[in-house]
C-alpha cells in the first residue's frame, strides 16, 4: 500500500512534539498569571511528567494499532503455531535410501500442511537446508524461514523394519517440546506418519476436522513396494535445471519406476498422475506430440477410474483439455478438494488471461489455506504480466512469509527485473536463482541489458555463454552485425527445434525485416490469449513497429484491456468476496 513506516514513525515523534508543547504552554501561561488557582501551581511543581507520558504512550498505542495489522502482524501474530519441517536424515546402511526418508518428510509436511491453524513451512523453501542441519544452528534455519518451532528426525530403514526418529523443537530455547522414536514394520509407515501430525497438532492445541482427519489417515497404496517405487520415482527430476545446461535424462527412469509401482498396484492413484504429467510435458524420447498427448489423457483417466474421489486424477486431465473442457474438470476437483481444484481454476484462467476471476480463485485459496505461498505467489505472477510493481512486490511479500527464500519466487521477481532492464536489481536476484550456473545467470544478465538497450554490457555477458540464445542474435542484427547474428540465431534456432514460440516468430521477422509477417504472428500471439505488457512495452525487437497502424491497434486494445482488468479487480478487492465458507465457483462462459 506504499506504506513508507520510517515516515510514518517520523509522523508520530512530530504529534507528540506538538502535544507536549501545547500540554507546557498554557500551563506556563496560567501559572505566570496572578491570581491562578493553586492546583495550576501545583501541576507546574510536579511538571507534566504524567501527562507527556499519557500522550507518548497514547500515540504509540494508536500507531502500533494503525502499523500493527499492516506490519507486525505478519511475522507476530501466528508464529506460536509455526512449524518448519527440515528433511529427515537417511542414517540407512544404503545411502541410496535417501529418497525414502525425503519422501516420509515430504508426506508430514503435506499432513501438517493440511491442519487449519498451522503454518508450515513449505517444502521447496525448507530443501536449501536439506543435509546443513548440523552446520547450521537451528535458530538461525528458523529465523530465516520466520517460525518458532522446527521438526526434524531421522529414518533407518532395514528390511521390513522400520525406525524413525522425531523431535519438536521451540527453536527460541533450544527446548525439545516432544520427542518420539517409531520402531514400526514398514508396512506401518502411513500409520506412523498420520501419528507424528495428531501427535504435532495435540501439542499445539489444534483441534483436526472430520474432513482433514480423514485425508491424513487415509493409506493411498497397501502395497509398500510400490510406494518406494513411486517415492523414488518422485525424487528423480525428469529435467536437470532449467537453464542453458539442461537436459532431461531422468524421465525415462522415472518412467519406468512408475510403470513397475501401476503394474504392482493397479488402484494405486498417484503413479498414474505424475506419469500423466511426465508425459504430457516430455515424454518418451522420439514420441510424437501427439502420442504424448493421447498417454497422459489416458493416464489421468485411469486415476479417476481407480479413485472417483481423488481430486488428483481430475486436475490431471484438465491439464490435457482445452479451456471449456478444463473448467469442467476443475470443478469437479473443487468437489473433491477446493484448494487444490480452485488453484488449477486459476491457473487455467490465468493461461487465458483471464485475470480477474484467476485472482479470484487465488483469493480464495488464500483463504482457504494461509499456510500456502501458490496463490500469493500466482497474483504476484499476473501483476508482473500487467506491468504493476507495486501490487506484485505486495505479494511477493506474502509469498516470501509463506515460503521465504523459495525459489520460483526469486524467479518471478527475476523475470520482472530482468524484462525491465533493471541490471543491478536483476544481477542481485540472478545470482541467488542461478547460483552454480553461470551460463544461464550471464544469459539472464544479457538479456536484462538487452531491455536496457545496453548492447556493450550485454555482448560482456553472452561473450561468456554457449551463443544459442535467440535474443543475442537478433541484438546481433539490430546492432549492424547481421552475418554473426545470423549464425547465433540459427544456432539458437537448431536447439530450440523447429516452431517455436509465436512471440519469437515475431520477434525474428520484424528484426529481419519481414514487418507484415511479424505483426501477424504478433496478432495471432495476442488471440491465444497471452497478455504481457512488460514485454510490449519494453521489448526492443518490436520496436521498429511499436508505431505502425496495424500494431499499435493491437497494442492500444491490449491497453485498454489492461486497464479495464484492473479496474475488475479493484471493484472485486472492495467487495472482499464473502464466499460464506463455500467454495466459489466462477460462472461458464
Amino acid at each position: 500500500n506504499k506504506t513508507d513506516y520510517r515516515n510514518q514513525v517520523n509522523k508520530v515523534a512530530n504529534a507528540i512534539k506538538e502535544i507536549i508543547l501545547s500540554i507546557k504552554a498554557p500551563i506556563n501561561q496560567l501559572a505566570g498569571t496572578s491570581g491562578a488557582h493553586p492546583l495550576i501551581s501545583q501541576i507546574q511543581k510536579r511538571k507534566p511528567i504524567l501527562a507527556i507520558a499519557s500522550a507518548i504512550i497514547l500515540m504509540l498505542s494508536l500507531a502500533g494499532y494503525l502499523l500493527y495489522p499492516k506490519f507486525f502482524s505478519v511475522e507476530q501474530r501466528d508464529r506460536d503455531n509455526s512449524i518448519a519441517v527440515l528433511y529427515f536424515d537417511n542414517i540407512s546402511s544404503d545411502p541410496e535410501q535417501e529418497y525414502f526418508s525425503d519422501g516420509i518428510t515430504e508426506e508430514i509436511t503435506a499432513h501438517l500442511s493440511s491442519i487449519k491453524g498451522l503454518r508450515v513451512t513449505s517444502r521447496t523453501s525448507v530443501i536449501q537446508y536439506k543435509g546443513k542441519g548440523k552446520a547450521i544452528n537451528i535458530r538461525e534455519i528458523a529465523e530465516a524461514l520466520h517460525v518458532d518451532n522446527v521438526l526434524e528426525g531421522s529414518v533407518r530403514k532395514a528390511g521390513n523394519k522400520l525406525r524413525i526418529n522425531v523431535k519438536l523443537i521451540d527453536a527460541r530455547t533450544d527446548e525439545h517440546i516432544w520427542t518420539e522414536v517409531y520402531d514400526r514394520d514398514l508396512a506401518d509407515v502411513f500409520k506412523i506418519q498420520s501419528e507424528i501430525a495428531h501427535a504435532i497438532a495435540s501439542k499445539f492445541k489444534i483441534a483436526i476436522s472430520p474432513e482433514v482427519n480423514e485425508k491424513i489417515i487415509s493409506v493411498p497404496t497397501a502395497n509398500i513396494e510400490a510406494y518406494e517405487l513411486y517415492l523414488k520415482a518422485r525424487s528423480i527430476p525428469p529435467s536437470y535445471g532449467d537453464g542453458i545446461g539442461s537436459y532431461f535424462g531422468g524421465r525415462e527412469k522415472a518412467m519406468s519406476l512408475l510403470k513397475q509401482a501401476i503394474t504392482l498396484d493397479p488402484d494405486y492413484v498417484q503413479p498414474y498422475v505424475l506419469l500423466s504429467y511426465i508425459y504430457l510435458w516430455y515424454g518418451n524420447q522420439g514420441m510424437s506430440k501427439g502420442e504424448k498427448y493421447d498417454s497422459a489423457v489416458f493416464l489421468a483417466k485411469e486415476a479417476i477410474i481407480r479413485n472417483p474421489k481423488s481430486a488428483e486424477g481430475y486436475i490431471a486431465l484438465a491439464n490435457t483439455q482445452d479451456f471449456e473442457n478444463s473448467l469442467k474438470w476443475l470443478r469437479k476437483a473443487c468437489e473433491l478438494d477446493s484448494s487444490m481444484g480452485l488453484l488449477g481454476m486459476a491457473n487455467v484462467y490465468f493461461s487465458k488471461a483471464e485475470f480477474p476471476k484467476a485472482i479470484q480463485c487465488y483469493s480464495q485459496v488464500s483463504k482457504i489455506d494461509p499456510n500456502t505461498f501458490d496463490p500469493y505467489l500466482g497474483m504476484a505472477t499476473i501483476y508482473s504480466r500487467m506491468a504493476q510493481p507495486d501490487s506484485m512486490n505486495k505479494y511477493v511479500a506474502l509469498a516470501n512469509r509463506a515460503a521465504p527464500n523459495n525459489k520460483e519466487i526469486n524467479s518471478l521477481v527475476m523475470f520482472y527485473e530482468t524484462y525491465t532492464g533493471q541490471i543491478e536489481a536483476a544481477k542481485k536476484t540472478g545470482k541467488k536463482y542461478w547460483e552454480g550456473d553461470t551460463l544461464s545467470y550471464n544469459k539472464e544478465m544479457g538479456i536484462a541489458c538487452i531491455m536496457a538497450r545496453d548492447w556493450k554490457q550485454a555482448e560482456k555477458y553472452y561473450l561468456r555463454t554457449a551463443y544459442r540464445d535467440l535474443d543475442w542474435g537478433l541484438t546481433l542484427i539490430k546492432t549492424g552485425r547481421r552475418e554473426a547474428g545470423m549464425l547465433v540465431l540459427k544456432n539458437a534456432l537448431a536447439f530450440r527445434g523447429t516452431g517455436g514460440w509465436l512471440g519469437d516468430l515475431s520477434r525474428i521477422n520484424i528484426v529481419l525485416g519481414n514487418k507484415a509477417i511479424g505483426i501477424n504472428y504478433f496478432k495471432k500471439l495476442v488471440e491465444s490469449g497471452w497478455h504481457e505488457m512488460v514485454f510490449i512495452r519494453n521489448d526492443p525487437f518490436w520496436e521498429e513497429v511499436r508505431n505502425d497502424p496495424e500494431f499499435k491497434k493491437i497494442t492500444d486494445a491490449m491497453e485498454r484491456k489492461n486497464v479495464e482488468m484492473l479496474k475488475q479487480i479493484r471493484e472485486d478487492e472492495k467487495r472482499k468476496f464473502n464466499f460464506g465458507g463455500q467454495v466459489f465457483i466462477p460462472p461458464q462462459r
